[in-house]
């Protein structure tokens, strides 16, 4: 098995022409000019971008060259790497060539199976991009809220569908809590400024409104985010009721993985662990 010299995919050892990229695969015992493989230390193509022996990326920079020289172990990850990037980018219409379709019902199965196709395709997808269901390990009522509380004002992020509905959930909950110490507090003042009480209410009121408002707008955002939709679809939770309803419809759908564009970690988070 090789490597292609220009992708880095896997390629038959005698394929001379990559499936991949088109790019045809200068072999040993040509005339052209090599150099060593910075991991195997073989002769390749001075212009491989990717060794055919190992698959190493010749970019890669190596602080200490002569620790790597005889480690498998790396080659390996390597390879594994590779693999599972070829299976990510498979296409999924190449296992539905030979489908037969005699009758009505092979239609049904037809459909069926390019549905498993595209779920496989997401999975590698998650598993390459490193995006989980759900960015908390378990969801729940407690620990959803206190996420969606905590990314009160992050939109470039995405949400889950389990965290998304008991965070949600957890938001009205909170309002009725928020609700019942407004009362006590209306009742408190009362007794010393019955006149305070009605500017008191609608201060607290509108307070808890915007937060409350700002906070489910935001997590609209981050699902609509999951599932790949267009953040432009968030102006109609603006609309009374029936704007409500028409995004918690919209946020009842899968996740869906095509790019890595968001992940569970806000884009600044994302720089400062790069760094």
């Amino acid at each position: 098995m090789f490597y292609c010299q220009r992708c880095g995919r896997q390629i038959a050892d005698d394929e001379l022409r990559c499936h991949f990229c088109g790019i045809v695969q200068e072999r040993e015992g040509t005339s052209i000019e090599t150099k060593p493989c910075k991991k195997c230390k073989e002769a390749i193509p001075v212009n491989a971008n990717y060794c055919p022996y190992c698959g190493l990326d010749q970019a890669t920079l190596f602080y200490d060259e002569m620790s790597f020289d005889d480690s498998k172990d790396d080659q390996k990850e390597i390879r594994d790497e590779r693999e599972n990037e070829d299976d990510s980018l498979e296409d999924p219409l190449q296992t539905l060539e030979s489908f037969e379709i005699n009758d009505p019902s092979d239609v049904e199965k037809f459909l069926q199976k390019i549905e498993e196709e595209r779920d496989k395709i997401r999975e590698a997808n998650a598993k390459k991009y490193h995006i989980a269901k759900n960015e908390s390990k378990k969801p729940g009522l407690i620990v959803s809220t206190k996420l969606m509380l905590k990314d009160w004002l992050t939109v470039d992020k995405r949400m889950g569908t389990g965290d998304f509905w008991w965070g949600y959930l957890g938001m009205y909950l909170l309002t009725i809590i928020v609700s019942v110490i407004m009362g006590a507090v209306l009742a408190g003042i009362y007794m010393y400024y019955p006149k305070m009480v009605g500017t008191a209410f609608d201060v607290m009121f509108t307070v808890w409104m915007i937060f409350f408002f700002i906070t489910t707008i935001t997590a609209f955002i981050r699902r609509f985010h999951d599932s790949e939709l267009p953040m432009f679809m968030i102006v109609f939770r603006f609309i009374p009721v029936a704007g409500e309803l028409f995004c918690l419809f919209f946020a009842m759908r899968p996740q869906m993985i095509s790019n890595g564009r968001y992940t569970f970690e806000s884009k600044s988070k994302r720089k400062k662990r790069t760094k």
